[in-house]
């Protein structure tokens, strides 16, 4: 079975995921900045966004609108530790790549989508990329976080 599958297959049995919506959406093509590294657990993502931020700001980059806050997973299949995750912000205008920071364009892409509130700890266990709507950056309480879990239906 797909991720895709997989998720489908596993929606109607109990789950620890709050109220949630599904949608197929095509995100279109936009320029990112990103940040691409190794990270002991998915909790530990928050240091990627940390590198973008200040590499950003160094550049003094515009976000697009939206900013397109998405974290790609990398790895083939689910992994609890050493996760391999690129972290990526709409931009408007070009940037510089830096040793530490990549600016590319990333292409239309159609996604069957969960968004949900609440902890990142209730992630589902196999994803491929998020859209970070509300993020441990910009609220504290974790319960607050909005997140929408992104399965790519078409080539990437």
């Amino acid at each position: 079975m797909n991720l895709l599958e997989t998720t489908i297959a596993n929606l109607d049995r109990a789950s620890d995921i709050p109220l949630y919506s599904v949608a197929l959406k095509t995100i279109p093509a936009h320029y990112v900045i990103s940040v691409r590294g190794i990270i002991e657990t998915p909790d530990k993502e928050a240091e990627l966004w940390e590198r973008l931020a200040q590499e950003r700001k160094r550049q003094k980059i515009q976000f697009a609108n939206p900013a397109w806050n998405i974290a790609v997973f990398h790895d083939e299949g689910f992994q609890e530790r050493d996760l391999d995750v690129e972290i990526q912000q709409a931009v408007i205008g070009k940037c510089c790549d830096t040793d530490i920071m990549k600016y590319k364009k990333v292409e239309e892409i159609t996604a069957a989508t969960l968004t949900f509130k609440g902890r990142y700890a209730l992630l589902p266990q196999a994803n491929h990329f998020n859209i970070c709507h509300i993020s441990p950056r910009m609220e504290q309480s974790e319960d607050e976080m909005v997140t929408e879990v992104c399965f790519p239906v078409g080539p990437i």
